[in-house]
């Protein structure tokens, strides 16, 4: 059960906020986008939260019945899906032109047939219904009245969308019904769309296209003495069903309307793996699924998600200062992590890149200083969209830089003249040698015979005289 803290000085820092907020310049639209009609909306991906259209998405807008995804998440922190509620009189405490589900006092019902009258008939007496009992079991008090109830349940919906990062929203009932002081964006209604289909039992409603059965659901038998009635409901999502504004890709979310917040439609849609939400306010009829379509169409076709920096890319070839012999004259950095981002071709063509070292870490030729250890950290790699950063890493050192001394060239030395000996290369060298040695061999023993040859003459020579 979560904690509720409600006061005037937090509600009038929401409202100065909203006002602050409301006032601010919209953002231009991301990239060449489609015309639309809608005077306000908006199309966000999913799981990064990217904004790739806008629209005015900051001006302050009526969400009509699209006030209701926020009472579903509020009445789940409460309340849960599979839990009998008993309806009570606070069926009756919503105006008589009012969208309804055509629940009845007395009825037992589950929480999650109430939110699929809440999100599939946009029922104003569900969501009356769900604020109530989420009060009365947070409180422990099942005698609060409704109209205490709807406050307390107000101040929560303002605190969840504060939470959610909705902070330019206020809303004063628990259904949408026009209020002046019940108001919303295009941005913060995506925010509280994202947090809304976190939910999976919401995900799974709103993408429904029809329910038939009974208020308690898939129960095999009803409880004894319990009212419970037959329901017939078709989502209002024209989106999801089958007709002229039918869009295969729709996973849902929620219609809205009235006279003051004019046609209004938050959705969503997913393909290839990637989940779009889109919201327009106040749009013509037939545009707001026109619209809507438009939007998506437009983010699948021109964003995509894809690798800008692979961990362990080169990013950066180094020469090092004054390499050890026999060691690496030049070094290949890397980036020690990868980042991928969601972009469109334009967008990739404007990232820059930019590798900073670390002091101490080049000489003054902008050389890389030994001693260096393969792995080490040199500096950081940084990604940058029109200036701004969007992505940092450390970059490595990719192989290993000894510092280079006498003594290490010596060594150096040595061992290459040790492998040159006994390599193949040396056969020629060695084969030359012994033929050097043995024509020298031959040489010596010529020459002595040759000496031995002359000693014999002179001998035979001189002996006649003695």
């Amino acid at each position: 059960m979560k904690a509720f803290s409600a006061g005037k000085a937090a509600l009038n820092f929401i409202l100065i906020l909203a006002t602050v907020l409301a006032a601010a310049p919209s953002t231009a639209s991301a990239g060449q986008g489609p015309a639309i009609a809608s005077p306000s909306a908006m199309l966000i991906e999913e799981s990064t939260g990217k904004v790739l259209y806008a629209v005015n998405e900051n001006e302050k807008m009526y969400p009509a019945s699209m006030t209701k995804l926020i009472t579903g998440i509020v009445a789940l922190d409460y309340l849960d899906p599979d839990e009998i509620v008993l309806v009570g009189n606070e069926v009756y405490r919503v105006p008589d032109d009012s969208s309804k589900a055509g629940h009845k006092a007395g009825e037992s019902i589950t929480v999650e047939n109430l939110l699929r009258g809440l999100f599939m008939q946009s029922g104003n007496e569900s969501g009356v219904i769900l604020a109530v009992n989420a009060v009365r079991k947070m409180r422990g008090d099942y005698n609060i009245s409704y109209s205490e109830s709807e406050k307390i349940f107000c101040d929560l919906m303002n605190e969840k969308a504060v939470e959610v990062g909705a902070v330019s929203s206020h809303f004063v009932n628990p259904h949408g019904y026009h209020d002046p002081y019940h108001y919303t964006t295009a941005s913060d209604m995506l925010k509280i769309a994202a947090d809304f289909m976190k939910h999976p039992i919401l995900r799974q409603i709103v993408a429904e296209k029809s329910y038939r059965g009974n208020s308690l659901g898939g129960m095999d038998s009803v409880p004894g003495g319990l009212m419970t009635q037959e329901y017939s409901w078709e989502s209002h999502n024209d989106l999801l069903l089958d007709g002229e504004n039918h869009y295969d890709l729709a996973t849902g979310i929620k219609t809205g309307y009235t006279s003051q917040a004019g046609y209004c439609l938050v959705s969503s849609a997913v393909k290839n793996g990637m989940t779009l939400f889109a919201v327009v306010f106040n749009d013509p009829e037939p545009e707001r699924w026109k619209d809507t379509v438009a939007m998506f169409e437009y983010g699948f076709a021109n964003f995509r998600f894809e690798t800008v920096l692979a961990k362990g890319e080169p990013i950066d070839r180094l020469a090092v200062s004054d390499p050890r012999l026999g060691g690496e004259t030049e070094m290949d950095i890397y980036a020690a992590e990868g980042f991928a981002g969601l972009y469109s071709d334009e967008e990739r063509g404007r990232v820059t890149r930019e590798v900073a070292y670390d002091r101490g870490v080049l000489s003054a030729e902008g050389e890389l200083k030994t001693p260096v250890a393969r792995g080490e950290v040199l500096g950081s790699v940084s990604l940058a969209l029109d200036g701004e950063v969007i992505f940092t890493a450390d970059a490595v050192a990719g192989a290993e830089a000894l510092e280079r001394t006498d003594q290490t060239d010596k060594e150096y030395k040595s061992e290459q003249f040790r492998s040159f000996v006994f390599s193949a290369g040396a056969v020629p060298y060695w084969i030359g040698a012994a033929v050097l040695f043995v024509a020298l061999v031959v040489a010596a023993v010529f020459l002595i015979r040759s000496r031995m040859n002359r000693n014999k003459s002179y001998y035979k020579l001189n002996k006649r005289y003695f």
